[in-house]
């Protein structure tokens, strides 16, 4: 019987407890079936089943293969021709068939080898490699074309590791420490042997695991919280004289404005107002608010004129504290404050109110109600 098409190799894998392993192909000995478990060639501790089968047969371990080990069987026939024919003598058809077999055999096997190995598309050819003694020291590439190159590698003796790189359909070879400095010289401004300009590095917060840029993280962060400065808007100013102290530059887009006084006192009996400036002009009405002091005695009233008032005395008393004035949206503006009287009789005092404005606040202004400012100082600090 004519030996088939066949693929002269089968691979199985161990579980741990099976011992038998089949093959799918013929061999007419023993000794024409390997045996390769985990990678090593066995030759002992097994038996072979199907010997002559056309259609293959079996392999039985005494000692199963361990799980997940790899058990290889592929044939590998003798090239050599045994069978002598003798003149006249007999042409029996088992012999003839074996013979005839056993070159197929053989066939299908280096087909098997030539499947594996690196080819050439039909139509290609190339040269033969050049003299061993001119491979030395050498490594293979293509060149152009697609033709077989040698390249010496004598100039990276030493370098440790060769990396080879692509470059208009050849092959360069570079020393990794050349490759690494080139790659250094193009992502990074030097000047001389000093580096130069701010490193930024590739990267998207959008992609998980990824490197974040500085420059995105800080965009990110001011996009999610909000960008907060504080600064005071001007040098502390003197309440010693006149009837308006005004801080003016205010940007729009203010949050909160911190309104601090310490020691500020007037000529004569009166109050000091706490007022704002929109577009360089001041408001003087439109607030709506609540006074109230306690002490000796106590008392409340309502203010319309002004964010906040405090009370003094002429030149016996002085006001110290801070009012907050805080933005809700829609120029629409609250107070809240507390400050303490000192000189003459002890009295603390507090103001809360709100107002709308007809645009942002682009000053403030400390107005004082009664005589003029003759003592302390004040300032203000501003929150985006």
């Amino acid at each position: 019987m004519p030996i088939g098409v066949q693929t002269p190799i089968t691979s199985h894998t161990g579980n741990g407890t099976a011992t038998v392993f089949a093959y799918e192909f013929a061999i007419l000995s023993a000794d024409d079936i390997k045996v390769k478990v985990d990678g090593s060639i066995v030759t002992t501790g097994f038996t072979v089943a199907g010997i002559g089968d056309r259609d293959g047969g079996t392999v039985t371990f005494s000692v199963a293969p361990g799980s997940g080990i790899e058990v290889l069987l592929y044939r590998e026939v003798s090239r050599e021709r045994a069978t002598d024919y003798q003149y006249a003598g007999d042409l029996r058809e088992d012999v003839l068939d074996d013979d005839l077999d056993r070159i197929v055999m053989a066939l299908q096997e280096d087909a098997e080898l030539i499947a594996r190995g690196i080819r050439v598309p039909v139509g290609e050819s190339l040269s033969e490699l050049p003299a061993a003694a001119s491979r030395v020291d050498k490594v293979l590439t293509f060149g152009a074309g697609g033709a077989i190159a040698l390249v010496d590698v004598a100039a990276f003796a030493g370098g440790g590791v060769v990396e080879l790189v692509p470059a208009d359909g050849s092959i360069t070879l570079a020393k990794l420490a050349t490759a690494v400095q080139s790659l250094i010289n193009g992502a990074l401004q030097k000047s001389g042997g000093t580096m130069t300009g701010a490193i930024v590095l590739s990267g998207n917060a959008a992609n998980a695991l990824e490197a974040v840029p500085k420059q995105q993280a800080e965009s990110l962060i001011a996009a999610a919280v909000g960008t907060r400065l504080q600064f005071s808007l001007s040098a502390i100013q003197a309440t010693t004289s006149g009837t308006a102290i005004d801080f003016t530059g205010i940007p729009a887009g203010a949050k909160r404005i911190t309104v601090m006084l310490s020691g500020v006192s007037g000529s004569a009996t009166g109050s000091v107002k706490i007022r704002a400036l929109v577009g360089g002009s001041e408001v003087s009405s439109g607030y709506t608010g609540t006074f109230f002091f306690y002490g000796s005695g106590s008392s409340a009233d309502t203010v319309s004129d002004a964010f906040c008032r405090y009370d003094f005395s002429n030149g016996s008393t002085n006001i110290h504290g801070a009012t907050v004035l805080t933005f809700m949206g829609s120029n629409t503006w609250t107070c809240n404050g507390a400050v303490a009287r000192h000189g003459g009789t002890a009295e603390f005092q507090q103001h809360a109110g709100s107002t709308v404005l007809a645009g942002d606040i682009t000053g403030i202004r400390l107005l004082c109600s009664g005589g003029t400012f003759d003592g302390g100082s004040a300032s203000i600090l501003v929150e985006y």
